[in-house]
């Protein structure tokens, strides 16, 4: 698990031998929320990603990444 940084941030990239995931949280949503998240995903080849929020679920596609919004209650339910 490690922390990312370019133009923008974004929060983790958790990484096994088998798949690598970028991460964001963020209380509330806004444009701004997504850019290191998509930023991350572009340099590291990943078409999907995880923004977990206070209360949004949803799947949504922004720059062709596929990114996921869950709310941190189920993702903690998940793990």
């Amino acid at each position: 698990i490690y922390y990312w940084q370019g133009k923008y941030e974004c929060d983790f990239i958790v990484e096994d031998a088998n798949k690598k995931m970028a991460i964001e949280v963020k209380y509330q949503t806004q444009e701004r929320t997504t850019k290191g998240l998509i930023e991350a995903m572009e340099r590291l080849g990943l078409k999907e990603g995880l923004l977990i929020t206070r209360d949004i679920e949803k799947e949504e596609t922004i720059d062709g990444k596929k990114i996921r919004n869950l709310p941190l209650w189920k993702f903690l339910l998940d793990l």
